[in-house]
């Protein structure tokens, strides 16, 4: 499996994640279909409200997200268009479930190599924080290391 984001850094990675919660959110809405310029909007409003210094969005960027959460790499979402607008076809169905189960072997050898590098940093004035990470982030991989899909805590 490729990367669950297109973001390059951490920062980009959350900003994708919001913006993949927000569409969610509105394709599962039972009352609304909504167009493009619709879930532009609703990312934009859940991007201001997580991160205030985030840019605003536009059609390019929701396009390659929607394209993103019905591919492979994404979620395959079960998604319909009708009239220019979005829905799924099943209410019932939600990136939230599916995302804890996305993290794969790479990616917690990723996150392990991160924690061995922010372990080199906690001796350092300023960064003894990253201690406390470190704990975190080691207490949520042997945790869950004894279920059958790796999985990460939010931390």
């Amino acid at each position: 499996m490729a990367r669950l984001y297109r973001g390059h850094n951490l920062l980009d990675q959350f900003r994708c994640m919001v913006r993949y919660k927000a569409l969610d959110r509105c394709f599962r809405d039972p009352n609304k279909t909504y167009t493009k310029e619709e879930l532009i909007e609703a990312c934009n409003k859940a991007l201001k409200e997580a991160d205030p210094k985030a840019k605003t969005v536009g059609l390019r960027t929701i396009h390659y997200d929607i394209e993103f959460m019905r591919s492979e790499r994404g979620w395959k979402i079960p998604l319909i268009k009708y009239n220019r607008e979005y829905k799924y076809s099943d209410l019932s169905f939600s990136i939230d479930g599916l995302q804890k189960r996305l993290v794969n072997e790479i990616e917690i050898q990723e996150l392990r190599l991160a924690v061995n590098t922010l372990c080199k940093f906690k001796i350092l004035p300023g960064f003894e924080w990253t201690g406390e990470l470190v704990s975190k982030v080691n207490e949520s991989l042997v945790k869950n290391r004894t279920s059958n899909i790796p999985q990460i805590e939010e931390i």
